[in-house]
């Protein structure tokens, strides 16, 4: 796992880096979406990794709207993650609703610079 300094757990994996965007220290747990500024920064960090790709989404529109609905969704996957963690089966209504998150956000690909770049 990489670190920086604003977000110190990079794995590379898209949904356990929005997970880790909430840390836990001593027991508390620390936000570090709290703000647009901070979801820019992280939106950066995964550019630079190149795990996301500005022409995967429209970044104005996701700063200005997309907050809430990715700290909504980083609750919901840290809850299934600690599921699995503990070694719990998760039931069928949390698979039920990844299912229609991932039926809501479609997956296609581009071909850009003679590579396939996922939009």
């Amino acid at each position: 796992m990489l670190t920086n300094k604003f977000f110190p757990l990079v794995s590379g994996h898209l949904s356990l880096d929005l997970v880790n965007t909430e840390i836990v220290k001593r027991g508390i747990r620390h936000d570090l979406l709290v703000s647009e500024k901070d979801l820019a920064n992280w939106i950066k960090i995964k550019k630079e990794s190149g795990i996301l790709f500005s022409n995967q989404f429209d970044e104005k529109s996701l700063l200005s709207n997309g907050l809430s609905t990715l700290r909504d969704l980083r609750t919901f996957l840290r809850e299934g993650f600690e599921e699995i963690a503990d070694g719990k089966q998760l039931d069928d209504k949390w698979k039920s609703h990844l299912e229609d998150l991932t039926e809501q956000a479609p997956l296609s690909f581009k071909l850009l610079s003679e590579s396939l770049l996922p939009v």
